[in-house]
């Protein structure tokens, strides 16, 4: 299983689940667990996402405009490291 998340050798907390093409349209579709939790996408290659994060005790979703696939990558990691930690 591979990605095409050009970040993932120097990612620590994210693990590739998945990683499939969408049987209609043929974008990548992944599975991650990431450190907010489970976060899943239908990338486009023009760098287009939603995300669907889900923590196990709630699910969101967003949208993320890359422009490209490592603007995404960016964008989303961004986004998650910009997040609050709960403490529990």
């Amino acid at each position: 299983m591979s990605s095409v998340n050009p970040f993932t050798p120097n990612m620590t907390g994210y693990r590739l689940v998945s990683s499939v093409p969408d049987d209609d349209c043929g974008c990548l579709e992944e599975e991650w667990e990431c450190p907010v939790g489970v976060m899943s996408f239908h990338l486009r290659q023009n760098g287009f996402a939603e995300v669907i994060f889900d923590n196990g005790e709630c699910e969101w979703e967003i949208e993320i405009h890359g422009g490209s696939v490592n603007g995404f990558w960016m964008k989303v990691m961004n986004y998650i490291d910009s997040l609050p930690v709960l403490d529990i």
